[in-house]
């Protein structure tokens, strides 16, 4: 249950911010709720986006030339899930 929770955290917080904007969003009419609301997921999407690694090392011969330049070289692992 911890490493569902773990994998899938970004996906939980955007569907509680998305709920919680659903309950304030509710004392506007028809088409501005859903522009707004249409706002918030565009912005957690983005979010998602934005905060996502880059491409990491696909080998260990690519890591052997990283460290074999000679130049300090911090390692980090990270998951996307």
């Amino acid at each position: 249950m911890r490493q569902l929770l773990n994998q899938h955290s970004y996906v939980f917080v955007a569907l509680a911010v998305a709920g919680l904007a659903w309950i304030f969003l509710r004392r506007l009419d028809g088409t501005r709720r859903w522009l707004a609301l249409a706002v918030v997921v565009a912005l957690l999407v983005g979010a998602a986006a934005w905060l996502r690694t880059g491409p990491g090392l696909g080998s260990e011969t690519d890591l052997d030339r990283v460290l074999a330049r000679g130049k300090p070289v911090a390692l980090e692992f990270y998951s996307n899930f």
